[in-house]
């Protein structure tokens, strides 16, 4: 079966969202199975992997918050092409292509 480029893309964003979640949902899983575990003290490692796995869950989500970010830039930046250019930042005559006879 021959897949185009943009099918590929679409296979590879769809298993990595698949990866994000199950790591998620493991991580929730694991919290709530330890999360009346016999501590040991200061250096619990139990309490470690719980601190480390809830590091990874805030890691992943500013991931998700940069990529937004990216995606609505990159959509802005494609919409101006389409109409143009930025109406209020590139708007100059040349942009325009306003001929000035003076």
């Amino acid at each position: 079966m021959h897949l185009d480029i943009r099918q590929k893309r679409q296979t590879i964003a769809l298993l990595l969202a698949l990866l994000v979640i199950l790591a998620l949902l493991l991580t929730v899983a694991y919290s709530l199975m330890e999360s009346e575990h016999q501590c040991t003290g200061e250096d619990c490692p139990v309490c470690l992997q719980i601190v480390l796995l809830h590091t990874l869950v805030r890691q992943l989500a500013l991931l998700g918050l940069f990529v937004y970010a990216l995606c609505s830039y990159h959509n802005l930046c494609r919409l101006a092409r389409c109409y143009g250019g930025f109406p209020l930042i590139l708007a100059t005559p040349v942009t325009l292509y306003t001929r000035m006879n003076n």
